[in-house]
């Protein structure tokens, strides 16, 4: 068993849940897949920048370093 607490920075829920093996398995497939869409989405939105080398949105990303001041 897991304990697990979800939490949303921008609205501030937050929610402890109890998970099994499968659940967490199942919960991190989810993250993961939630994570590489949005990696493509910001992929996108790079190749379509008049000048793609004037920010990285992917690097930034997966560095933890986006903010609105890095854009």
């Amino acid at each position: 068993m897991w304990s697990v607490r979800l939490w949303c920075p921008d609205c501030d829920f937050e929610q402890a849940a109890v998970l099994d093996k499968a659940q967490l398995l199942y919960l991190t497939l989810a993250v993961e897949e939630g994570f590489a869409w949005m990696l493509d989405a910001l992929a996108q939105i790079n190749a379509s920048a008049v000048s793609p080398h004037e920010f990285d949105l992917v690097r930034l990303a997966q560095t933890d370093r986006i903010s609105p001041a890095a854009l």
